[in-house]
């Protein structure tokens, strides 16, 4: 099967290029059906089912432009690259648009996809859901970008556990997907009171859009429609870290203080129970930390919405990375603090503003407070408001796609 390629330090490598042709790429063993060039490590028809290489063999896998052109269909291929790798080892793979003529041209091509073609493998989507039983091997889709010329798709994949089901609407394995452990992990959490509805779309969306690894936790503060089962549930799944219930009503001002009890991470992130986070790449969480790295003085960073801009004043914008304009108060929105703030700024008790009051205190105590100029969240409680809607048509205004580039990763481009 050919001699593994030599990595950093002379160690073996553990990436495999699947279908090489004439552009190899360096550090990966390189594959291709015959060996017509001295970069091909490996020749091996991949129509003949196993492929030759043993279970959990490799920590990524490139197939570009080579699993439309094989007599299996698509899944085949897929649940082949999933045992290959190992676990939440991650693929590239790309595939011909079926808009593009030249999809349809290619004379060798068996396959052509669209762009939601992954997500019955992805459980997080309606089309996962609906399909589950198509396979056991689960994915969760990190990414879909299309080239330039609209002629072929990217993903890029994360090989997830057998029957992996992080929303547990299938009784499969839940794998932590909202208690990602580990000591460089960020903790969000999550003020609800009533309106178990709107907190279900809220984790649901922290669910299914952020990538890093976060802990999360839920303060309820004396809800009576069910949202203290419904978190109880998560947490009986292993699916949120935590669950403080209170027995009166306390306020978001007392939720503010038991952040610091909960939490380790510096910063913490914080958010209402009717906050949907958006679809980006990189994710929001990581653009949110990225800024407040970058900025030292920046005590409260949030994701911008229409009640963030208040008092704004566009200067300090951080290049390269997200803008951040500066302002004085980002009431309604997922906010980043630091854990220095919270302790020196967290008010009393018994006002009406706590978040707001927060901000003005930590202006005053020489800390700016700003919010990210081009990375939105949807503010679902006032939008059903504003609007006149129910709240049912409120839940379906999700957050755009906002960030996602159009470009492939650079190493696969051509």
């Amino acid at each position: 099967m050919g001699a593994a390629a030599a990595g950093p330090g002379g160690q073996a490598t553990v990436k495999l290029n699947l279908g090489c042709g004439n552009k190899p790429l360096e550090g990966y063993i390189n594959h291709d059906l015959t060996v017509h060039a001295d970069h091909v490590d490996i020749a091996w028809d991949l129509n003949e089912l196993p492929w030759p290489w043993q279970d959990e063999a490799f920590e990524k896998v490139a197939a570009i432009s080579v699993l439309e052109h094989l007599r299996q269909n698509l899944l085949t291929s897929m649940d082949e690259l999933w045992r290959i790798l190992e676990p939440h080892g991650v693929a590239v793979v790309k595939l011909p648009h079926w808009k593009h003529n030249i999809s349809w041209e290619d004379l060798t091509h068996l396959h052509v996809v669209g762009v939601g073609a992954m997500d019955q493998l992805d459980p997080r989507t309606k089309r996962g859901v609906d399909y589950w039983f198509y396979t056991r091997r689960k994915w969760r889709v990190d990414k879909r970008t299309v080239n330039d010329a609209k002629s072929s798709i990217y993903w890029t994949t994360t090989k997830m556990p057998l029957d992996w089901d992080p929303l547990c609407r299938r009784g499969g394995v839940p794998d932590g997907s909202m208690d990602r452990g580990g000591a460089s992990s960020v903790d969000i959490v999550v003020l609800t009171c009533d309106r178990a509805r709107l907190l279900k779309q809220t984790v649901k969306y922290i669910v299914t859009r952020t990538r890093t690894p976060y802990r999360l936790h839920i303060i309820d503060d004396a809800s009576e429609e069910g949202n203290v089962e419904l978190a109880q549930g998560w947490v009986d799944r292993k699916l949120v870290a935590s669950l403080t219930q209170r027995r009166h009503r306390m306020g978001i001002a007392a939720g503010l203080r038991d952040i610091l009890r909960l939490t380790t991470s510096d910063p913490v992130v914080f958010t209402d129970d009717d906050i949907l986070c958006p679809d980006s790449e990189p994710d929001w969480l990581a653009r949110g930390l990225q800024a407040m790295e970058k900025e030292p003085t920046l005590g409260i960073l949030a994701l911008n919405n229409p009640h963030c801009n208040v008092g704004g004043s566009k200067r300090g914008h951080l290049e390269p990375g997200d803008p951040v304009t500066r302002c004085w108060q980002v009431p309604g929105s997922l906010v980043f603090v630091r854990r220095q703030v919270l302790k020196e700024c967290a008010p009393p008790d018994g006002l009406g503003s706590p978040v707001k009051a927060m901000c003005h205190a930590a202006r005053a105590g020489g800390w700016e407070v700003g919010y990210l100029t081009k990375v939105y969240c949807q503010h679902i409680g006032r939008v059903s408001v504003r609007n006149g809607k129910d709240l049912g048509s409120a839940i379906d205004l999700v957050a755009p796609i906002d960030g996602r580039t159009l470009e492939p990763p650079e190493e696969y481009r051509g």
